[in-house]
């Protein structure tokens, strides 16, 4: 066989195992990201709409304000509201439209939610919602239960335990692991990125405009950087690139699901790109 073709199945097969490992690791913590066993174990607001659901996980979050900073921001969340405080480029990408503006600031006139009142159109609604401790969400589009429930609960030293926790049941004839894994992926990015632009918001802290493109552009550099690392090794067969090419793998992951601060994706991505350089040299 042609020994470019050989490595690049050896790649392939690497890539494929530490993916796989990766996602053993995220999937299950994602399930519970930040919450306490407690947290997780105790009944919410919401539970008994499912029985089995698809997707059931609960993650949780310590913001040092106290509840009164952070329900503002809870209380006007939504399409065509406050937005979620997440990627919004995903979310329009998604909606086909400029529907979705993460607020920077408290809007008065979003700070009294009211049952039945939009959060994402045709799918999700405001079912029951109590000023200060909880705003629950449920969807009303046929063949699929989705439950959403912020739940707020003061700490000592001023603090405030935001518990987050969200269900979802499709259909029988479209339950499949797939579709379990497109959704939890899908759903714990996002969720995780609203998570951290609540806090930080709630926490008097700004969100610069450049913050998430910058993001995506790092993301983008390293899968650059991976790419690279694995053309060296199929054209050299160098195992310092294979190895740099699977830290690239793993380092995706990682920006991904932890989603860490800027300065460390860009370090990340310094040393991956110094790796490659470095291998191509070699």
């Amino acid at each position: 066989m042609n020994p470019e073709l050989v490595r690049f199945l050896i790649g392939f097969g690497a890539v494929l195992a530490v993916l796989v490992v990766c996602f053993a690791i995220f999937i299950p913590a994602a399930r519970r990201w930040g919450a306490t066993d407690a947290e997780v174990a105790r009944p919410m607001l919401g539970d008994d709409r499912q029985t089995g659901p698809l997707v059931n996980w609960t993650n949780a979050t310590t913001i040092r304000a106290p509840i009164e900073q952070v329900w503002p921001w809870i209380a006007q969340m939504g399409e065509g509201r406050g937005g979620f405080y997440s990627y919004t480029f995903i979310e329009n990408l998604v909606s086909g439209g400029r529907t979705y503006v993460n607020a920077e600031r408290i809007i008065p006139e979003l700070q009294n939610p009211q049952p039945g009142e939009v959060i994402i159109a045709k799918q999700l609604a405001v079912k029951e919602v109590k000023p200060g401790e909880y705003l629950f969400a449920e969807n009303f589009t046929e063949g699929m239960s989705w439950t959403w429930l912020w739940q707020l609960e003061p700490m000592e030293g001023g603090k405030t335990r935001l518990v987050n926790r969200i269900r979802i049941s499709v259909p029988p004839e479209v339950n499949n692991p797939v579709l379990k894994l497109v959704l939890e992926v899908g759903a714990f990015v996002m969720e995780q990125n609203m998570m951290q632009g609540t806090k930080l918001r709630a926490e008097g802290k700004k969100e610069p405009s450049f913050t998430e493109p910058l993001e995506i552009g790092l993301w983008l550099a390293a899968l650059a950087a991976g790419l690279a690392a694995a053309w060296v090794f199929v054209r050299a067969g160098s195992p310092a690139a294979l190895g740099v090419g699977l830290a690239a793998v793993a380092w995706l992951v990682v920006l991904t699901f932890v989603q860490p601060a800027l300065g460390l994706r860009a370090l990340g991505d310094l040393l991956l790109i110094l790796g490659v350089y470095f291998t191509a040299r070699g």
